[in-house]
């Protein structure tokens, strides 16, 4: 059976590029400098990801160049570093309850493993996006900037194709757990992670979290138990070996990813380290403090406009809640998980900001962003309507790209 990709990306391209859109005209109509060149190209890419070999490393690293200065005061880099790897153990520990957890309930599918599973995937995606500065800091070192983009892709990139990965919809046959003709093995899902597509993903956090929640919320433990005869049912369906029966690949998949998912991280953590006492500080030795300011803060500069894109996408999140009275519960869930991981990630930069900017600086953006986070409070948007769920996600941009815009004018063009 072939892999239905193609269903898919016509309508996740459109969501996309409309969130982008929406994203950079506000952005734009209020951050725009005269002597600003603003290369939307560039942002779209880093925003949402590039295909594999659009540039190579060099390429890159010359692109991402800095030519600016920042009036930003100088940067407390023990500080910087210490929070850095306290975030990645704090991330390492997270990742390593959801790697045992998922290991715990493909040995025995039940509600209560399931939802094990279910809650530390929540707490390892939030330990994860509170890397996100230090992930894209990491990656100006031009040395391990192409395997910690690698990594990273197979960490943590989204969004995901469903479609690719599991039944979705209408369409129950659908990707690589009823893809009887490809087998799994580890070599095969490195293969297949964004071979074609930058959203056809097999691996990471987000993969599993498909496998692991399902579509809208609607996993059970049935869909992973271990099936040790072909029955009629089966041999109907075309199947000729237990392997090829749903269940047995969607655990198949599973264990797979966890592994590689495992072995990904120890590879991250290694270069994170790596980053620190091979390439940043023999690099900023070298670099005088308005070039290593300009770095720092053109990195926040991103990481803020990054948030500003996932909190539009929040606002359809909250609108398919509504629109899918159905299935109400389960969409309502799936809106505040992603707020409160986006929440998560404001209140992560506060210490960041405070080792990058100075006092005054500090006060003006960490003023923002708290605003941000507290319109995002779990208290005020559970058990509300979409209108008031509106507002807050409004309040919590503006409060966000006041914080951006203020980032922003710290770098002199």
């Amino acid at each position: 059976m072939h892999i239905p990709h193609n269903i898919f990306r016509k309508d996740f391209t459109k969501i996309v590029n409309h969130i982008f859109i929406i994203c950079v005209l506000s952005f734009s109509l209020s951050a725009c400098k005269e002597q600003e060149t603003w290369n939307l190209q560039a942002w779209k890419q880093k925003i949402f990801g590039q295909e594999n070999n659009t540039t190579t490393p060099n390429e890159e690293q010359n692109t991402q160049k800095p030519t600016q200065k920042t009036k930003a005061s100088a940067v407390n880099i023990d500080a910087l570093y210490t929070h850095g790897r306290l975030s990645f153990r704090k991330a390492r520990k997270m990742h390593g309850e959801l790697i045992t957890s998922v290991r715990a309930f493909i040995k025995n599918p039940s509600i209560d493993t399931l939802t094990q599973c279910q809650n530390a995937w929540k707490k390892s995606v939030m330990a994860d996006g509170e890397q996100t500065y230090f992930y894209h800091l990491a990656q100006q070192a031009s040395n391990i900037s192409a395997r910690f983009n690698n990594l990273q892709f197979r960490v943590s990139a989204r969004p995901i194709q469903p479609g690719y990965l599991d039944s979705f919809k209408e369409y129950r046959y659908s990707g690589l757990v009823h893809d009887i003709g490809l087998a799994l093995t580890e070599e095969n899902l490195e293969e297949q992670h964004g071979r074609t597509h930058i959203q056809e993903l097999v691996l990471g956090l987000y993969a599993i979290e498909y496998l692991i929640f399902g579509e809208n919320n609607s996993r059970k433990p049935e869909d992973f138990l271990s099936v040790s005869t072909l029955k009629a049912k089966h041999t109907k369906q075309g199947l000729k070996h237990i392997d090829e029966i749903a269940t047995n690949r969607r655990r198949a998949l599973l264990s797979l990813q966890v592994d590689v998912l495992a072995k990904d991280l120890k590879s991250l953590n290694r270069l994170w380290e790596k980053s620190i006492n091979n390439s940043w500080l023999a690099r900023l030795s070298n670099e005088d403090t308005a070039t290593q300011n300009m770095m720092y803060v053109q990195t926040l500069e991103y990481v803020l406009t990054r948030h500003l894109v996932e909190l539009t996408a929040a606002v359809t999140s909250f609108q398919n809640k509504e629109d899918n009275a159905h299935n109400k519960n389960k969409s309502g869930n799936i809106a505040l998980t992603n707020t409160q991981r986006l929440r998560s990630q404001l209140l992560a930069l506060s210490p960041i900001v405070k080792s990058i900017l100075g006092p005054n600086e500090v006060i003006m953006v960490s003023s923002s962003l708290n605003n941000a986070a507290e319109a995002l409070s779990l208290d005020v948007l559970k058990d509300t309507d979409f209108a008031t769920q509106k507002k807050q996600i409004s309040k919590a941009y503006q409060q966000l790209k006041s914080a951006l815009d203020k980032t922003s004018s710290l770098i002199l063009f």
